[in-house]
């Protein structure tokens, strides 16, 4: 209480306003989904990433690899009887190749890892998808192309020199 010439007045505080309501917030963006099939690669690897159904366990999964062919069943996967199964593009070494399950919701994926027969070759592709006449055919010179591959590395080891990768095969 302030007296000023007798008179008392009370001080006043100056009104606090509230504070603004916080702008609502957006929900967060949906991851996209995977794509269906991606891959990456290193000189020793290649990594394929499969979308699955977001429900997706072990036991729900069949991989079968093979020197030159690959096939995976997923139970609940829109492609039956699988969603992969043909011949590689390249070879693979069957005891190095493994797959495993990740994410959760929309982001499951299966991820296979191939080891590569012939390190260091640049894979274009991971599957042969030759269709009509000639298939067999396709499918055999792939082969022949891979296991010339590796006998040229074979020969120029411990020469210095190094194979020159062909980008397409």
């Amino acid at each position: 209480v302030l007296s000023v010439l007798g008179v008392a007045k009370e001080e006043q505080t100056p009104a606090l306003k509230p504070a603004p309501a916080p702008a609502p917030r957006s929900p967060p963006l949906p991851l996209p989904p995977l794509a269906e099939l991606s891959f990456e690669q290193t000189d020793a690897e290649v990594t394929v990433t499969l979308a699955v159904p977001s429900a997706t366990k072990a036991k729900d999964v069949d991989v079968s690899f093979k020197r030159s062919a690959l096939r995976v069943a997923v139970r609940g996967h829109a492609k039956q009887p699988s969603v992969l199964d043909g011949a590689l593009a390249h070879s693979v070494d069957v005891d190095g190749c493994s797959w495993s399950l990740s994410g959760e919701g929309e982001q499951r994926a299966l991820e296979l890892i191939l080891e590569k027969a012939s390190v260091k070759m640049r894979w274009t592709t991971v599957m042969l998808e030759p269709k009509g006449e000639g298939a067999e055919a396709a499918v055999a010179k792939a082969r022949r192309m891979d296991e010339l591959s590796e006998l040229m590395r074979g020969a120029l080891q411990g020469t210095g020199l190094q194979p020159q990768e062909s980008a397409a095969v």
